[in-house]
């Protein structure tokens, strides 16, 4: 019966839940330059076949998006240069160069074809019909639908993304060129991203250090705004959002165009409001779920023949309720609470937040200088400061301050240059240094973390050569510094601690596509990670899991190696398969082991969890196939395994992702070239029951609190249109449609309460075109 089920669910995994590598996901940058001085073209007008016009921005670049397989036909249009049209054929996601000649000049236009893997990484994107269909969800549930990415959960409303089964400071998240800088604080901190203000998603599965730095050990979230289009002087977009579960509202916006338009100033201001009430499982509302969100970005832009200039300031900021049914008094509560199948608080729908709550903010400035010094030079300078903000505010209190305030600091800068040398060879070399500053509050009741400092200076280089279309390779090599000083004061004394690391790490990636149709990415890079402040110096309790947590200040960094191989194989336009295999060994691996029995505090008894070391190997296997039976009509498949063994103590690691499954179909309802402008999928997603958790000790003492939940399958459903007359885009989603009761084993409150159920969201995005030119 196990095989049939499988087997059936093997069959219908939908498009609304895989990645963009299907017939109608891909993505085609258009980079246009003149054919002598190699300068950057501005204000080329680009159409593609059953695609809206699109202009180059001042870097010469134009991007189109939700493309289907087969034969496009691209067309150009500028004064001063001859109109060019080309075929280009799409298989998979590519960036073609026009170097274009001058009108007086009868020559063609020379193609530059770049490749959809322009570096031997294994990637995702998101981006499209696919990126409309996440409005609204946080950044790890957007993600969620990528392929070997997961959700880790502290209750309703935190989540992160876990790749490869790593997660928080073993993930660099990049947003618009800025390294995030807030995931120091533990796991329940989701990190303070408005993917509103995303153009598209990137994720790199597997060790990404050379570019990224130490802490891209498990992978990199890239996130991506879209390029402003100053050919007008006002246009943009209204994004409006509603969600059934939590009776949330959502509403964004952005405007865009050009300020001055002789100094080439553009401008783009964004702004996001979302607010949301308890959330509700399938029977009960979860008490103190509400959350309140808002968020603004200005930015200002200036380019010139050989330069482009950008500054930019935005803030994220969050108010988000915490289960107060996570706070026992006594330990038979707390043991009724973990074997309930519902909470055990009873609530109604509210959209207050009262105690315990978690307040945070996140603002980030950034200057960024782009130089292109002649046709083999590039030089990019970034300068960045981040601020952060975290209050949490316990359950019981008589005072109106958090009992924990923490700030946050980090300063950064930035240079890379690339040489563009003969044969196809790019050099690029660049150094990256910061220093960051966190600091509790005079306010703060408790110390959950130290006050500290740290420098991180870092050089590194990578060569790449296109040595033809079939091969692509790519070496790197980084140097990291790493200083760390804590401090506190206890009995008047002041009490320093000094940790430093220092590691070289190194990759090796090779493309290899013999034919349009099949391609091979391998991939080998050594890691490492120093130990984060919260492994490191946490003591106490965090509000946001409701549990003890313990660091070790004598851990070791971690090192790895990690190794990955990726197969796309498309042998027609009916069928593919895109499969990837990924192994990473990890010494001193550092990880948070729940220790029985649970601690009793004056607030009353919490789980203990500790910070633990020993070496690990996670492997992961992903594989994705679709099938197109007919015009419209797709079939996908998507299952994703990891096994994640303690080498040490020869045993499975504790919380790690199961095993998933998901499949569907999707139907395009318009013929032609409007097929994507339609869309309705059904998914259905099968997560099974953890089974490779840790054997009990020699006391017989489990190494959990609660045993694995059992597995959950979830049917989803997406529908969309778009209007070609107004380019309104209308959407309405179904997450769990039939309501099932469920817990997932990524999610720290589960203990003490179900995922949410049945929620239903209506979309819509509206075009703010004011149809002027600049």
């Amino acid at each position: 019966m196990k095989v049939v089920l499988l087997a059936s669910l093997l069959f219908f995994r939908g498009m609304a839940l895989a990645t963009p590598s299907g017939p109608c996901g891909l993505s085609l940058q258009v980079m246009v330059s003149e054919q002598d001085s190699f300068h950057a073209v501005p204000g080329m007008v680009v159409w593609i076949s059953g695609k809206e016009p699109v202009a180059t921005d001042e870097n010469g670049q134009a991007a189109f998006f939700g493309l289907c397989r087969g034969l496009h036909v691209l067309t150009t249009s500028h004064v001063g240069y001859d109109p060019v049209t080309m075929q280009v054929s799409m298989e998979a996601s590519d960036t073609i160069n026009l170097l274009l000649p001058p009108a007086s000049i009868n020559l063609e236009p020379v193609v530059i074809r770049a490749g959809n893997l322009r570096a031997p990484l294994v990637m995702d994107e998101i981006v499209g019909i696919g990126l409309f269909e996440t409005r609204g969800l946080s950044l790890a549930q957007s993600l969620d639908r990528v392929s070997g990415v997961r959700t880790l959960a502290t209750g309703h409303g935190i989540a992160k993304p876990v790749i490869g089964g790593l997660h928080s400071n073993r993930i660099v998240i990049v947003n618009q060129g800025v390294r995030l800088e807030s995931q120091q604080w533990g796991a329940d901190h989701a990190p303070e991203v408005d993917p509103f203000m995303a153009g598209r998603l990137q994720v790199v599965r597997g060790a990404a250090t050379v570019r990224h730095g130490p802490q891209a050990i498990g992978g990199v979230v890239l996130i991506g705004a879209a390029p402003v289009d100053d050919s007008r002087r006002l246009h943009g977009e209204l994004h409006l959002g509603a969600f059934s579960n939590n009776a949330m509202g959502v509403v964004s916006s952005r405007l865009e165009g050009m300020l001055i338009p002789a100094w080439n100033i553009n401008w783009r201001v964004q702004a996001t409001h979302k607010r949301g009430g308890a959330q509700r499982v399938p029977g009960n509302w979860v008490a103190n779920t509400a959350m309140h969100e808002a968020n603004w970005l200005v930015q200002a832009g200036q380019h010139g023949r050989r330069h482009t200039l950008t500054a930019m300031v935005s803030r994220f900021s969050a108010v988000t309720g915490l289960y107060p049914g996570a706070h026992t008094e006594n330990l038979d509560d707390l043991n009724l609470a973990i074997n309930s199948d519902m909470p055990l608080y009873q609530s109604s729908f509210s959209y207050h937040t009262d105690r315990p709550r978690q307040e945070v903010s996140h603002l980030t400035a950034k200057w960024e200088l782009d130089l292109r010094w002649n046709n083999s030079h590039q030089t990019r300078l970034l300068l960045s400061h981040q601020e952060n903000r975290r209050d949490e505010y316990d359950v019981r209190s008589h005072i109106a301050f958090p009992e924990l305030s923490l700030e946050m600091g980090t300063t950064a800068a930035n240079m890379a240059h690339k040489v563009f040398l003969p044969h196809d060879l790019v050099w690029e070399s660049g150094l990256d240094a910061s220093f960051q500053q966190n600091i509790n509050h005079p306010s703060s009741a408790r110390i959950f973390i130290r006050n500290y400092q740290s420098a991180q200076p870092a050089i590194y280089t990578i060569l790449q050569w296109e040595k033809s279309p079939v091969w692509t390779h790519e070496l790197g090599a980084r140097y990291d510094y790493w200083w760390f000083e804590s401090y506190y004061r206890q009995g008047g004394v002041l009490t320093r601690h000094e940790r430093v690391f220092s590691h070289a790490t190194a990759s090796v990636g090779t493309v290899f596509r013999p034919r349009g149709n099949v391609g091979l990415t391998a991939n080998m890079a050594t890691a490492w990670r120093p130990p984060s402040p919260n492994e490191l110096y946490a003591n106490g309790l965090h509000q946001g899991v409701a549990g003890i947590e313990t660091g070790n200040p004598a851990f070791d960094a971690e090192k790895s190696l990690n190794m990955n191989l990726m197969i796309d194989w498309t042998p027609g336009s009916n069928w593919g398969l895109r499969s990837s295999l990924g192994n990473n060994v990890i010494d001193h691996y550092i990880y948070l082991q729940p220790v029985l029995p649970p601690a009793l505090t004056i607030n009353g008894y919490y789980p203990r969890f500790e910070y633990r070391q020993t070496n690990a190997r996670i492997t992961t296997a992903n594989l994705g196939l679709f099938l197109v039976p007919l015009a419209r009509l797709r079939f996908d498949l998507e299952a994703d395994m990891l096994w994640a063994r303690d080498t040490h103590r020869n045993d499975w690691i504790v919380m790690m992702p199961a095993d998933r499954y998901r499949l569907g179909l999707t139907w395009n309802p318009l013929p032609g070239s409007g097929a994507e402008n339609a869309w309705l999928t059904l998914a259905l997603e099968h997560t099974a029951r953890q089974k490779r958790i840790p054997r009990k000790n020699e006391n017989n003492i489990a190494a959990d609190y609660a045993p694995p939940p059992r597995a959950y399958t979830l049917l989803h459903a997406e529908a969309g249109w778009t209007n070609p007359l107004s380019g309104i885009t209308w959407g309405l989603s179904v997450y769990n449609a039939t309501n099932v009761n469920y817990r997932d084993y990524l999610n720290r409150m589960r203990y003490f309460t179900p995922e949410s159920g049945m929620n239903i969201a209506l979309r819509v995005k509206i075009p703010l075109n004011r149809g002027d030119n600049g």
